[in-house]
């Protein structure tokens, strides 16, 4: 078997073309597979770090707010549950008393 010399020559000019070509598609790929993994660092940061600092510099000051407004009407809320239960004590110690209008009889 003999190789002919102009046909060993084509064959290694075309893989030095091939492996040309194939080092350039390596490096395309390469460099889109560091754009996308630093794109997905990036992203997944500005999830996570995102909100803490929208809370930090945002919306703290708006929540405290809403926190303290939530604790008074609570507060005023247990005032009504407080003036109720006078309420009824009060009645409770009416009827017991036998009078319904809030005067007591003296016994002699």
């Amino acid at each position: 078997m003999a190789y002919d010399e102009r046909s060993v020559e084509d064959l290694l000019k075309e893989n030095i073309r091939l492996t040309r070509e194939n080092n350039r598609l390596v490096r395309k790929l390469w460099r889109a597979h560091l754009i996308g993994f630093w794109w997905k660092v990036l992203l997944i940061a500005m999830l996570i770090i995102g909100p803490i600092l929208l809370y930090r510099f945002w919306f703290a000051d708006y929540i405290f707010e809403i926190q303290s407004s939530y604790q008074g009407m609570l507060e005023r809320v247990k005032g009504v549950g407080d003036f109720v239960n006078q309420i009824s004590e009060t009645e409770s110690s009416q009827q017991e008393g036998g009078s319904s209008d809030g005067s007591r009889e003296v016994d002699e």
